[in-house]
Parts: structure tokens; sequence; C-alpha cells
């Protein structure tokens, strides 16, 4: 096996690795993690394997973290030509990771953005809460937890500086007051010695540990010797060893406890503890859910840090519940779209009609208000507050609020209508009031320009304004 860009790298300086030489028309070339390559890349490598007559498969997720560079090639292909789907739990043993079955069939819908992904790790209790400092105290305690009980962990964080504090945590669990011996400093600002976990940061072809074997970005060891020169010995979990030379010591390598979640991926534990802000993307809560065999638990910053000199924020009058930080994050989707994606997501009828019923909707509201003039808004305002105070407190109060002005333009009763929406279930236990209201009147005049759209109440188009 090779990496994809040793291809590119020898075709641009032609200076070819030998089995790409001999490439012909009985070859089948696998390319792994398709995802992560950009456009150009797979173009180059795809287009010197066809032109030689041979046969390429890309293998990949295109749900997961993508390159840097411009891509989502992998999406446009399996739109355009359709690809394979792995939607069963097959015990194969890195294409589906989990031990158990449900867990590998909420990771898949968790994949697709699905709000009901979250029941599983909820019922399971995979879903911690906290603020800034809380969240990074339960994920470390975790994960000590389970390396105490033998357990490959791994923690996850959001930025360089929180997993460079995790890891100084780990590594000081790690030698509880021990001799900490010769040492060595590392590229995070951190030191490490013998029987330290550490990663690699750069594909070194030049530094081998046997016949096809060579160190790579993301690869894990442990410390088994440090040299007088500050280089280190270091093996992996096959027993291969290397010596790494001071300068890329120094240069690219990191301790190995904790990461960030694109670190992370390609990577599996036995269990992983991931810190999340609820400002990541879905494609970046899948992959950090995703990294465990056993459990994959979630440390959510849903709540202030109780600072005095803090900024205020409307967070902090109301903080929301993890589910709802959770639902925000499936909803964000930063997954790669290359432009003949994006000319095909702006050319679906769906996208096309946002903007215009948002705009109708907007402006029925507005006008069905102006119609009903401020002191029949103000009574409106007060039926609603009688139904109940939290109701226009509630995140979907100003939805409700337009449809209450809809019926008062259209000559119905909106505070016998909403008292009689209460009637028909109560508001016990609901999280938002004003959602369950709105939700229990979609019933009234859905007969607009399309099914789900209210009409033009008669007495507003007739309206001289």
């Amino acid at each position: 096996a090779d990496t994809l860009h040793i291809l590119t790298h020898g075709l641009a300086k032609r200076r070819l690795p030998a089995w790409a030489e001999q490439i012909g028309p009985r070859t089948l070339v696998v390319i792994d993690e398709a995802g992560m390559a950009d456009t150009l890349t797979l173009e180059a490598a795809v287009s010197f394997v066809v032109g030689r007559g041979g046969s390429v498969r890309l293998v990949g997720d295109d749900h997961q973290l993508a390159a840097v560079e411009a891509g989502g090639v992998l999406k446009d292909i399996a739109a355009e030509y359709g690809a394979v789907r792995l939607t069963e739990v097959v015990r194969l043993t890195e294409v589906v990771r989990f031990s158990d079955p449900a867990e590998a069939a909420a990771s898949l819908a968790l994949r697709e953005g699905r709000p009901d992904a979250l029941g599983f790790y909820l019922d399971q209790g995979r879903v911690h809460v906290g603020d800034a400092g809380s969240t990074l105290d339960q994920a470390f305690i975790a994960w000590a937890v389970d390396r105490a009980s033998g357990l490959d962990s791994l923690m996850l964080a959001p930025t360089r500086e929180l997993v460079a504090e995790l890891n100084r945590r780990a590594r000081d669990y790690r030698l509880g007051g021990a001799a900490r011996g010769a040492e060595v400093s590392l590229s995070d600002g951190n030191r490490a010695s013998v029987g330290d976990t550490v990663v690699t940061r750069r594909n070194e072809r030049r530094l081998q540990y046997s016949r096809t074997g060579w160190v790579r970005n993301g690869d894990r060891w442990t410390v088994t010797g440090v040299g007088r020169d500050q280089s280190l010995v270091v093996a992996n979990d096959r027993g291969s060893r290397i010596s790494l030379p001071a300068d890329y010591v120094r240069s690219d390598v990191e301790l190995g406890y904790a990461t960030t979640i694109h670190g992370a991926q390609g990577a599996t534990v036995d269990t992983m503890h991931g810190v999340l802000t609820g400002s990541e993307s879905r494609q970046q809560l899948y992959t950090m859910m995703t990294r465990g065999r056993l459990a994959n638990h979630a440390y959510v910053q849903a709540v202030g840090d109780g600072d005095a000199d803090s900024l205020p924020r409307w967070e902090t009058a109301r903080p929301p519940t993890p589910t709802e930080v959770l639902e925000s994050v499936l909803a964000r989707d930063d997954g790669a779209k290359s432009a003949t994606g994006l000319r095909r997501i702006e050319a679906d009828p769906a996208t096309q009609l946002k903007p215009a019923v948002d705009r109708y909707v907007d402006a029925l509201g507005f006008a069905a208000e102006q119609m009903v003039g401020p002191e029949r808004a103000t009574q409106i305002e007060a039926d609603a507050e009688r139904v109940g105070p939290e109701v226009t407190d509630a995140p979907a109060w100003p939805v409700l609020r337009s449809q209450l002005m809809l019926l008062a333009a259209s000559g119905a009763d909106p505070g016998e209508v909403l008292r009689s929406a209460v009637r028909d279930g109560g508001l016990d236990g609901a999280r938002d009031s004003a959602a369950v209201l709105s939700y229990r009147l979609n019933w009234v005049d859905r007969n607009g320009p399309l099914p789900w759209l209210s009409t033009v109440p008669e007495r507003l188009a007739e309206h001289p304004q």
C-alpha cells in the first residue's frame, strides 16, 4: 500500500514508484479514504490509471471530514452514477467497528443528520453536560478510569490548545509523581519520556520500520527509549520499532492521549471521550462519535462558566439543552461541495422555493398585522399571555403570533382558536409551548400557493391598501 500523494508527486516529478510503472489492463487500484482527497489529486491519479488501461475503485465516506483543498467529487459521483453503500451492520473488523449493533445503526443515522440518532446516545448515558471547564474535567476523568481498566481510550477536543492541555494532564496522571527520567520536547509544547503515547504528524517515507511500513501522519506509538541527541525510540501496537530523529520529534511529534477531531479521523480505539462546544459541524460530530469500538461519549458545553465579568448573552437567560446543542450541530452541514454539486443543489426546486416561501410568509404576516391594527394586536398578545405566560417568551412565538394575526385578518377569533388548541392536549412538559400551539393550528386554512402555506385571507386580499 502507498499514499495517493506518493503517486501524484511521482507523476509531477516524472519519477513513478515501481508499482505504478507496472499498472496495465489487468490492474485494479483501490483508493481508500477517497472522501479525504481533493478533486485535482483524485483526477490526476484516476486519469493515470485509466490511461494505462487499469481500473479504479474509490472507497470512502463522503459524510466524514474532507480535504482542505477543493473537494466534494465523491458526492458528485454518487449522485450522478450511484454508489454501493453499507447500510446494514456487517461483522467486518474495520468497516463497522462497533461492538454494539445498536450503536452502529445510530452512527448511520448520525451520518445522515437525523435528530432521532441522538436518542441512542441520550438513552445510553453517552451525553454529558457542563461549562467550558467542567466538560474538560469530566472527559479527562472518564478517560483516566477507562485507561485504569486497561482500555485503549482517546480524548478529543475542538482546539489544539485544549488538546495540549488534556495531553499534559494525561501525562501527569500517568507519571503520578514518579521520576520522569530522560525527556524530550515535542512539537505541541509538551514533553515525553519512556512509556508515553505519542502520535506522528507528518508522512516520512525515509523512516521505514519494515519492508512496507514507514512513519505516517496519525500513527500512534509508545515511547520505549530516549536518545541523548533528543531522538525517540518508539513502538506501534504491532510491535514494530523505529528511531525518530530529533528534528522530526521537535517538529512533527505530539503526545497522543488527546487530539483534535480532524487529527482523529481514521483512528479506532476502545472508548472515545470528546468535548463539544456546539460550534462543530455534522461531519465533525459524526467523525467524533465513531472512533470508539465499545463506547463514544460527548461532553457538551451547554451552560455558561458563571463568571460575572463574562459578556451577557441570550443563552445565559435560557441555556440550550444538550439535545438542542446537538441538534444544531447536526443541522450544520459543512461537507465539501464541488462547483458541480452546488449547481445541482441550486437547481433543486426545493432550494429555489425556499427564499420565495420565506418572503411570502413574512409578507403575509406583516400585511395581516397592518390590517388588524396595533390595538387588536395588543389584545391578541394578551390572550396568548392568559393561555400561559411562557407562550410569548418561547422561541416559536413569532411564528405563532403571525398565525394569530392571519386568523384575526380573516375574521376569526384568535383568542378562542388559541384556547381550543390548548384544550386539545394541554401544554404540560412542552419545551416550546408556542411551537406546540403553532403545530396544532396547522389545520387552519392550508389552501395557499403550496399545500403547506396559508392562503391570503379574503378580507386582506380585498383591502384597498
